[in-house]
């Protein structure tokens, strides 16, 4: 039986590509679509939004030594919910979303819950391509994903410029595109269409060591928050060290 995070997930894949399969601006990363959705009031625990936040960043984050002054940087982060789990490890996280609708619900929803670290976390409107600073750690939640192919050089080129020398991008790589267990004619409708679109993590490996030498800390196997979707792929947590 699917878990309650996959058929939110299986709910985001079907609605999301058939709103925006006909739209390039969408597959940019950077449409109003984005903004339509948080502004039609999306209520916590549906689509994409997942209240308990990402176990396989909650788990890795108990096996690192962190210092727990660090800086860390969420890119479309939605209402926040990984923030919550990086503000237990690290000093300080921002949490950045281009949409204001999302940031709004975000700081609503985290008021409303009393969530503890939400302190240590900085809500912050805005396009991850125009964003400035210097962090220890990028967590890259499906973010990559949800960008065409074409925009995937310029993703990488910003993932490098903000994250510090000995820094880590930690991404849940999804949706993996060898762990289909569907039709060819499937495939190409519903992910090679995107967004989403499907990547791997050798793909990720090779985007980022084309701007920097990265270290590949871990790399998991398949996560459970995104199993059991209706196309059959697979998630992993890959993370990778800036040298």
């Amino acid at each position: 039986m699917a878990s309650k995070d996959g058929d939110a997930a299986n709910k985001f894949l079907f609605s999301f590509s058939a709103s925006t399969h006909n739209n390039d601006a969408a597959k940019e990363g950077s449409s109003p679509y984005w903004d339509e959705l948080w502004k039609g009031g999306m209520p916590a625990g549906e689509a994409f939004d997942a209240p308990a936040g990402c176990e396989a960043l909650r788990r890795y984050l108990e096996t690192m030594d962190l210092k727990g002054d660090e800086v860390a940087l969420i890119p479309g982060a939605g209402r926040g919910h990984d923030a919550i789990v990086l503000a237990a490890h690290v000093g300080r996280v921002v949490s950045l979303d281009m949409s204001p609708h999302a940031i709004a619900a975000a700081k609503a929803w985290h008021a409303e819950q009393a969530s503890p670290g939400v302190d240590k976390v900085e809500f912050v409107e805005g396009d991850f391509f125009e964003h400035e600073g210097a962090y220890d750690v990028i967590f890259d939640c499906t973010f990559l994903c949800a960008l065409h192919p074409r925009a995937r050089e310029r993703w990488a080129k910003q993932e490098t410029k903000l994250l510090k020398p000995g820094g880590r991008v930690i991404s849940l790589v999804f949706p993996i595109e060898s762990s289909y267990r569907t039709s060819a004619i499937q495939l190409v409708r519903y992910y090679m269409a995107g967004p989403p679109y499907t990547i791997s993590t050798a793909l990720v490996e090779q985007l980022l060591n084309a701007e920097a030498d990265y270290e590949t800390e871990h790399c998991s196997a398949e996560h459970p928050h995104l199993a059991g979707n209706p196309m059959g792929a697979t998630s992993a947590l890959l993370v990778l060290k800036k040298k």
